[in-house]
């Protein structure tokens, strides 16, 4: 089994950061005779960043036909955005943005790019920008340049002044999402799923954005991330956006979060997987059409909705484990069964495999004897 080193730069060798998840991954087993791990925070917010890229999305005439990119909801916030911020859509900032995007800096790209600079007005890189983002921002000293466009418009337009005064919005679509939560501890149940920590969870909520929900994250040289997913909202109640239901929202954080785990685990397994593509075969088209073009992002995806089941039938109910499931099916996802049984063996397995990476080549493993038999 690969042994993974966390390093740390305050004791030699990594000594602490091992100890820490190695203390985590007892606190899972411990969690399973009964006794109470500490509850993770899930940070919700309207992120400044996201908001500024987005309004200027909203006051562009930038579109793609069957995408619907930014909100088409009618709500306060919506409207007071059009009026305080449409007199200045001929800003150099504006006109960059619509000039990038039919490049490819559109969809999930400028959002995962926002992740990585300061708050504005300053809009400085804090992040090194992975080199996919760059590419679609037109190279990283165009993506520079157009964060100091975006800057000035901030400063031109007085951004700072209008989000003080819509705190008070700003504080109704955080607490309206919180209660969708109910107080259940969702980001808790996968942790101890997946049997160690990332070092944040959270939720930006963005008002002008899409009816979409992108999921990102920032990983840190201990192998851990900083995960995200920024939400747009799905529907109007007494003027006010709403970010999804609350079976919706739950989906949403076991499915997003997951991948932060299981990417990483794919692509470091990525040859292994490789050796059974011709899985992909079968089902290539119908599945590129859904967004996974390439066998190893088709995986990925098994994986986490499998695990999204797994865990709505130990903490929701059996009911709507089976619901989800008949939904997978239906849209094609043919390997969640075998899936599932295999996770059922990771669950009664803990003491063997305390964290989903030590129990990853057993995936690998399902799918190169499925693809054996296929022969």
């Amino acid at each position: 089994m690969k042994q993974v080193s966390f390093q740390s730069p305050s004791m030699p060798g990594g000594r602490a950061a091992r100890l820490q998840v190695i203390l985590f991954s007892l606190s899972v087993l411990f969690t399973a005779e009964g006794r109470e791990m500490p509850q993770p925070h899930l940070r919700v917010e309207v992120d400044p960043r996201h908001e500024l890229i987005s309004i200027v999305h909203y006051i562009s005439g930038f579109t793609i036909e069957g995408w619907q990119l930014k909100t088409g909801l009618d709500f306060d916030y919506a409207r007071a955005a059009e009026a305080w911020f449409s007199p200045h859509r001929n800003h150099p900032a504006v006109k960059r943005f619509e000039e990038l995007s039919k490049s490819g800096f559109t969809l999930s790209v400028p959002m995962a790019a926002m992740l990585h600079v300061s708050d504005p007005p300053d809009l400085i890189l804090i992040h090194a920008l992975p080199e996919r983002t760059a590419r679609r921002g037109g190279g990283e000293e165009s993506f520079r340049e157009f964060m100091a466009l975006l800057g000035d418009f901030a400063v031109t337009a007085r951004f700072a002044e209008f989000r003080s005064i819509h705190q008070a919005a700003y504080t109704s679509m955080v607490s309206g999402y919180r209660e969708k939560l109910g107080g259940r501890d969702y980001v808790g149940h996968l942790e101890r799923y997946m049997g160690y920590p990332q070092h944040s969870y959270n939720v930006i909520l963005n008002p002008l954005l899409g009816p979409f929900n992108i999921g990102s994250r920032i990983r840190h040289e201990d192998g851990l991330s900083d995960i995200y997913n920024i939400s747009g909202p799905k529907s109007v109640e007494q003027g006010q956006p709403v970010f999804g239901s609350a079976d919706g929202i739950r989906n949403l954080i076991w499915h997003e979060f997951a991948h932060s785990y299981t990417s990483p685990l794919v692509e470091e397994h990525r040859e292994a997987l490789e050796e059974s593509s011709a899985l992909f075969e079968p089902m290539k088209a119908y599945m590129a059409r859904s967004g996974y073009p390439v066998w190893t992002n088709c995986v990925d995806e098994h994986i986490v909705r499998a695990i999204n089941i797994r865990l709505c039938d130990r903490e929701i109910s059996a009911e709507e484990a089976q619901r989800l499931l008949d939904m997978d099916l239906k849209n094609g996802f043919v390997f969640v069964p075998p899936l599932l049984e295999l996770l059922k063996e990771y669950e009664a397995g803990r003491i063997q495999y305390p964290r989903l990476d030590h129990f990853f080549p057993r995936i690998t493993a399902l799918f190169a004897e499925r693809a054996s038999h296929a022969e």
